[in-house]
């Protein structure tokens, strides 16, 4: 994934290499006078002698971990199929960590080679489900690869091919592979509709939020909104918040394009608190620059910046601009804010969504600079105002006409031929 998340990145314990526990000692005591399992080389005591010397000297461990996918016979075919899987499970952690990832792919094909059906189902499929969160730190294609291998390979139950196909959607929509998403969520919706109400309840929520991504990604707007409005409607048990982060993101946009600030601020949030759960950096400053411009269109009071969650991030050089900006906003600064949010502009061109509220907080700005300017003066020429304030004539205009119609203005007048604005109200 393009940002890091360290909610679900979890590597499996050494021990759960062992979590058959009884079954593997029952065969060990019951191969010992058999094939010889107490020998330095047979299947049980190299496996345990590469994991003794797996941190010390892992090269060494990879050596040991191969020979026992070279034993080709054995009394107990089980528990040979057993450390084979083991020892593959093995090759390719380590080899993960020593960055090796041509054997780390290869040796993980290998794992649906052996014959799987002599191992317990359970443990099978726990080990295969933590093999799939253990390794997203994977670059994007090598992932794609491994997930590929999984969903080609594997035959089991229905859960782990469609965890396993969720994660792809996840990577493809990294690799900027729209298309193939798209068309790997249509399979999605069409298998889980053939699944029990709990599970497709469970994974539906993930599901809108991928196409939620993908339809962001082209700036869909009414695709947004009906996502949005499809993911109030399922009855789930409490999300994963990767999957809350983007919901929520989604709809703080949709209610700041609707103007209805308020409900925008609480969902972002929402989706804030999300994205710090999970531990993605670049998001959670992104949203927190959404919630500090939706705190200033909304003209809230409530200070969501001194919750627990976003005080750390107020000393962050980003954000930093950011409450500049609220700062001279409120003062009426006006070279001062124009200053910062030119500034701010020039680092956010790509994001056209925070470049266009950006841009209504100048207007609004502008407004308010203009109606203040003008109040300790009897009268006041247009070419004074748009020479001290940087405001164009035609802008003056159309403001001081719409702000007349409005009524938000009162004792204000502008004298368009002689080019005067007259202050009614002025007390000398």
């Amino acid at each position: 994934m393009s940002d890091a998340e360290s909610y679900e990145f979890e590597f499996e314990d050494d021990d759960d290499d062992d979590m058959m526990g009884d079954a593997s000692m029952d065969n060990s005591m019951d191969n010992q006078d058999g094939d010889g399992s107490d020998d330095e080389n047979s299947a049980e005591s190299l496996y345990y002698n590469a994991k003794n010397i797996k941190q010390d000297d892992p090269e060494k461990s990879i050596e040991i971990y191969r020979k026992i996918l070279d034993i080709k016979d054995a009394e107990s075919l089980e528990s040979l199929v057993e450390y084979q899987f083991k020892a593959l499970k093995q090759l390719i952690k380590v080899q993960y960590k020593l960055d090796k990832y041509d054997p780390f792919v290869s040796d993980f094909e290998k794992i649906f080679k052996l014959d799987l059906q002599k191992i317990q189902r359970g443990y099978v499929e726990d080990s295969l489900s933590r093999i799939l969160d253990s390794y997203i730190g994977l670059p994007p294609a090598l992932q794609l690869e491994f997930l590929n291998i999984f969903i080609t390979n594997y035959t089991g139950n229905d859960r782990l091919s469609l965890k396993a196909n969720l994660k792809k959607t996840h990577v493809l929509i990294d690799l900027k592979q729209n298309k193939e998403a798209h068309e790997l969520l249509q399979f999605l919706f069409s298998k889980l509709d053939k699944m029990s109400e709990v599970t497709k309840s469970t994974h539906l929520l993930e599901l809108y939020s991928i196409q939620i991504q993908l339809y962001s990604d082209s700036n869909d707007i009414p695709k947004l909104k009906e996502l949005y409005n499809k993911t109030l409607s399922v009855q789930s048990t409490i999300p994963h918040p990767r999957i809350n982060a983007i919901i929520k993101e989604c709809g703080g946009k949709m209610y700041m394009r609707d103007e209805n600030f308020e409900r925008a601020s609480i969902e972002f949030y929402e989706s804030f608190k999300n994205y710090d759960e999970i531990g993605n950096q670049s998001k959670r400053i992104l949203i927190l620059k959404y919630l500090i411009i939706t705190s200033i269109l909304s003209n809230n009071e409530i200070n969501k910046f001194e919750s627990q969650e976003t005080k750390f991030f107020l000393k962050d050089e980003e954000i930093l601009k950011y409450i500049k900006l609220i700062n001279t906003f409120e003062k009426l600064e006006h070279d001062a804010f124009t200053e910062t949010l030119q500034n701010i502009l020039s680092l956010e061109q790509k994001d056209e969504f925070l470049v266009q509220h950006l841009r209504k907080i100048e207007k609004i700005f502008k407004l308010q600079t203009l109606i203040h300017y003008i109040k300790p003066f009897k009268r006041l020429s247009v070419s004074k105002l748009c020479e001290r304030l940087s405001l164009d004539y035609d802008f003056i205009e159309e403001s001081f006409l719409n702000l007349l119609n409005n009524g938000q203005i009162k004792n204000i007048k502008l004298d368009l031929i002689e080019g005067v604005v007259y202050n009614e109200a002025y007390a000398a």
